[in-house]
């Protein structure tokens, strides 16, 4: 599902490409998986509160990270469009804590939200580069968090895969679908397909090492035939169709 865009200089999303202060826009994608177990819903887009008061809602990101949001953007509208009630997700997934992951949060006090206890103890103490992509007022709220530690089954043919090194704590969801046919949401662990092909990282990580044993990982798992669908790359609904993009 789409959560809406973003303008970011071209570097942020793979180092040493393109010419300095280009920008490009950049997807936020978010999706639901219907599972034996419920519907779960990985990240939650950005909030959409920013859209009447910037500076309130996402601070100086607002100017440096310029986030291009219509009113449907908000995670409920787009999981209407599916046919899913709000209410009915059983459980969110982050992938990590910055703000244009876990924006919605807030709109899902009645689940738990599962996300690395690594991430949520950096989250609230953050530093580096990546420091500013962590918003209190997005994630540090009234929620149930289900804070786990390494990869976990969330259920049937849903997995959790830890992929640290953007961040501390940072999560893929790899799911296996009933036609055998195996997914991994990359979100952030490979911000586009050229991450993914070609190796082209991102400076902005918490850990450059960690950040490419994540990748090689991903890489592997592309070598076994699993669609790779990667965080913020700028052609992915032009790649995938349309959203919502139903895989099957």
């Amino acid at each position: 599902m789409s959560g809406g865009w973003c303008s970011v200089e071209r570097s942020v999303l793979n180092a040493g490409v393109g010419i300095a202060g280009e920008r490009v826009l950049t997807p936020i994608p978010m999706a639901v998986v219907d599972t034996r177990d419920g519907w779960l819903l990985f990240d939650t887009g950005m909030n959409c509160e920013g859209l009447h008061d910037p500076e309130g809602t996402w601070g100086e990101r607002a100017k440096t990270i310029q986030p291009r949001l219509v009113p449907e953007d908000d995670v409920r509208h787009r999981l209407g469009e599916v046919g899913v009630n709000p209410e009915e997700i059983r459980v969110v997934v982050n992938s990590h804590l910055h703000w244009d992951h876990c924006g919605g949060n807030r709109l899902f006090r009645h689940c738990p939200i599962v996300a690395q206890r690594a991430e949520m103890a950096f989250a609230r103490e953050p530093s580096g580069c990546v420091g500013g992509g962590y918003m209190a007022n997005h994630f540090d709220l009234p929620l149930t968090y289900d804070l786990i530690e390494g990869n976990q089954e969330i259920a049937p043919g849903v997995r959790t895969m830890t992929t640290r090194g953007h961040t501390p704590g940072h999560q893929s969801l790899l799911v296996d679908l009933e036609s055998g046919r195996r997914v991994a949401l990359c979100a952030d662990a490979a911000y586009t397909y050229a991450t993914l092909e070609h190796r082209l990282l991102s400076d902005n990580v918490w850990n450059g090492d960690e950040t490419a044993s994540s990748l090689e990982r991903l890489r592997r798992l592309d070598a076994e035939g699993v669609m790779l669908v990667p965080g913020h790359e700028p052609a992915l609904w032009a790649r995938l169709g349309a959203p919502p993009v139903r895989l099957t």
